[in-house]
Order: C-alpha cells, then sequence, then structure tokens
C-alpha cells in the first residue's frame, strides 16, 4: 500500500493547468444561494462559538485563502480572470470560489475533516489543498511532501530516520509511509484506515494526513491509559 500512495497515480489528473477539470459542469454566474448554502454547511462549529472579533479575524483569513486560490486557479472557472477578479467585489469572488470547490468535497475529505474537528478556517483551507492537488500535479507533489514533513517533525521518534537526508523526495515519502504504516499495524490501528488510503479519489496528500491523524489519536490514547 505504501508503494500505492507514493508511486501509482491516485490522483485520477483529469485537469492541467490551462485546462477544464472533467467532471461536475460548472458556471461561475450560478445563483448565489447554492454557494450560500455550500458556504453555511461547509464550516465546523468552532468559529460561531468565538468571540466577534475572532471571528472577524477567521472571515478575513477565509476571504484571502478563497482569493489566493481564485486568482492561482482561475483558468479553470469558465468566464473567469485575473481581471474579472479585480473588478468583482471580495464577497462575489468567494462565491465564485466556493461555488467551484464544492465539487471536490468529496466522502473522503469530509470524513478526514470529521475525525480531526477542524475550525471552519481549517477545514476550507483543507479542501482548497485538495482542490489544488486535484488540479496541478505539481502542488500535489508539494502538498504530499509537506504532509510527510510536518509527520517527521511531530513524529520524529516514529517516523524520522537519519536516512532521509540522502533519500529523494519520492524514496522519503515512501519510506516514511511505510513507517507509519508498520506502527499502526503492529497496535492493531491500521485496518481501521486501511479502506481510506486505499480510496483513490482521495488524493495522495489526503491520505497522509489521515495516517498522520492515526498516530496522533492511537498516541493520545496509550497516553490516557498509561
Amino acid at each position: 500500500l505504501a508503494e500505492v500512495l507514493v508511486f501509482s497515480d491516485p490522483l485520477g489528473l483529469s485537469c492541467v493547468p490551462g485546462n477544464m477539470c472533467r467532471g461536475p459542469t460548472y458556471n461561475a454566474r450560478q445563483p448565489a444561494q447554492q454557494s450560500q448554502q455550500f458556504q453555511q454547511g461547509w464550516g465546523g462549529s468552532s468559529a460561531s462559538r468565538a468571540a466577534p472579533s475572532a471571528r472577524e479575524k477567521e472571515r478575513q483569513r477565509l476571504t484571502a485563502l478563497l482569493l489566493s486560490f481564485l486568482r492561482r486557479h482561475h483558468m479553470h472557472i469558465p468566464g473567469m480572470s485575473q481581471e474579472v477578479i479585480r473588478r468583482q467585489s471580495p464577497q462575489e469572488n468567494q462565491r465564485i470560489a466556493l461555488a467551484f470547490l464544492k465539487q471536490f468535497a468529496t466522502s473522503p475529505l469530509k470524513s478526514h475533516l470529521d475525525a480531526a474537528h477542524l475550525s471552519e478556517f481549517r477545514r476550507t483551507k483543507e479542501l482548497v489543498h485538495e482542490a489544488m492537488a486535484h488540479l496541478d500535479r505539481n502542488s500535489a507533489e508539494e502538498l504530499a511532501l509537506g504532509a510527510v514533513l510536518d509527520g517527521v517533525r511531530e513524529f520524529s521518534e516514529i517516523l524520522g530516520s537519519p536516512d532521509h537526508q540522502h533519500m529523494s523526495d519520492v524514496d522519503r515519502t515512501s519510506d516514511v509511509v511505510r513507517r507509519a504504516i508498520s506502527w499502526l499495524d503492529e497496535r492493531g490501528r491500521f485496518e481501521k484506515i486501511e479502506g481510506f488510503l486505499s480510496n483513490t479519489t482521495a488524493s495522495t496528500q489526503l491520505r497522509i494526513k489521515r495516517l498522520m491523524l492515526e498516530i496522533r489519536r492511537t498516541l493520545k490514547e496509550e497516553r490516557r491509559g498509561a
């Protein structure tokens, strides 16, 4: 499975920069109500419990995140361009970005986010990352490597190795994934997420994050039981 995660083409990349994605037909001018319904149902509950100033700060971060995604990937959305983005209000840009992104809100992503208990901003950031991983191969590779490096930093005693500094990015990713799977399997926890990791509708970076999340949860349980 480690080889499948790293070396196959699990992303199902049906679109590359400059080409439209195959999949749900998207119209940038679709009714705003659909986007509003998606936005209202997407976020977690953490932001709603925050103080007004914190909510405003998160709203600004969310707007900036979606604008950055729109500027980088506008070529995948019919009728969108940098000029159109500049002319439109931040609210309209956010609506269009969310309407486009909802096709990437797959069952594996929702399952991971529910397990991770993230805020609205973090949930949307993960949605953006999943979309980027499917839209752009370079982004897919960068995000997968980033997930591996984050995991090694957090779980250095489990996943780290002096040999990593002499490995290519692909070999290091493969080695970390193998170590993570082996560690979970020794504790009888790998079977719990094996189906998720084998689901090729999820990007490699998402499946690596789910692997790291299971290590985190296992460690917490072991510490509570100690």
